[in-house]
């Protein structure tokens, strides 16, 4: 697998009218829309079900087209192919993200962004298939692998946040036959970055793990200190490739896998403040995030 190894740091910030109202962070990818075997049913029925979710967070984890593997880019790539067989490829590979940049603008939402996969066309200027469909939904394209900050933002308040973090990537494989090794690659990334859930996609599992929580120190400007307990996640972000379609062909079936878990996760995410009264008087004012995994 050969991404474009770019990782990025990204921030962005969702102003709420009211606090305590659950927002849905929706991660989603290897929907390979132009493959013969992509369960387009299935995708459109969950791009009706977006839509209606109000207080939606999108994040896409890459190869939103079927074209082109890595090995096929040095393929197509190759300078023995015509000029005009190149447009008519270039051509194809507009009309894929065309096709799904309608799609999912229908969905509305607040973007965080689109990661890139192994799965993408580069087009003559350099730009890749991820880059145009990022473009045309008017998000940030986010490499392979991203750090991504989300900071809560409550009304009428400009120094009080809640800050939610996430740790993306394409994904990796090497986990295993079963969905248990699937899992802890990703649990492995939770190991060197610190945020609150992490997340992969490229193998076609899906799932949602919820990490032992971890403790730490929170302190003030009198110098109190409070021990809080930091629940974290992980996630795999499942498919829309279908692997077991009849009459056609598929390396799946050729290496006896398993069929493909087909759809996506979401997690409920509640940024809540709490406004109180210490036992020696003093005032306080917490900002803090409940999460809840949905598989």
């Amino acid at each position: 697998m050969k991404t474009c190894g770019i990782f990025t740091i990204h921030e962005v910030v969702v102003k709420m009218k009211h606090g305590h109202e659950p927002w849905y962070l929706i991660p989603f990818g290897d929907i390979h829309r132009d493959s013969p075997q992509c369960a387009v049913d299935r995708w459109h029925e969950d791009l009706a079900e977006w839509k209606s979710i109000p207080n939606k967070l999108m994040l896409g984890m890459g190869d939103y087209t079927d074209m082109l593997s890595t090995s096929e880019r040095m393929i197509i790539g190759h300078d023995g192919l015509h000029e005009s067989t190149k447009e008519q490829i270039d051509q194809h590979a507009r009309r894929g993200v065309k096709v799904l940049s309608d799609e999912l603008k229908g969905v509305g939402g607040h973007w965080l962004g689109l990661l890139g996969g192994n799965h993408y066309y580069q087009f003559e200027d350099g730009t890749t298939g991820d880059n145009q469909l990022a473009g045309q939904l008017g998000t940030s394209f986010l490499g392979v692998c991203s750090f991504i900050r989300i900071l809560f933002c409550w009304a009428g308040s400009t120094n009080r946040k809640a800050a939610l973090t996430i740790f993306a990537h394409h994904g990796a494989g090497g986990g295993g036959r079963l969905v248990g090794g699937s899992m802890n690659r990703v649990a492995q990334s939770a190991e060197f970055a610190d945020a609150d859930i992490c997340l992969m996609g490229h193998d076609h599992n899906v799932g949602i793990l919820k990490l032992k929580p971890i403790l730490g120190l929170s302190g003030n400007n009198q110098g109190e200190l409070r021990v809080i307990e930091r629940q974290r996640w992980v996630g795999r972000t499942g498919s829309y490739l279908k692997a077991y379609v009849d009459g056609k062909k598929s390396y799946n079936v050729d290496a006896a896998r398993s069929p493909s878990s087909l759809g996506h996760i979401k997690f409920e995410i509640t940024p809540t403040r709490f406004e109180g009264t210490t036992e020696s008087g003093r005032r306080i004012d917490t900002r803090s995030i409940k999460i809840r995994g949905i598989s």
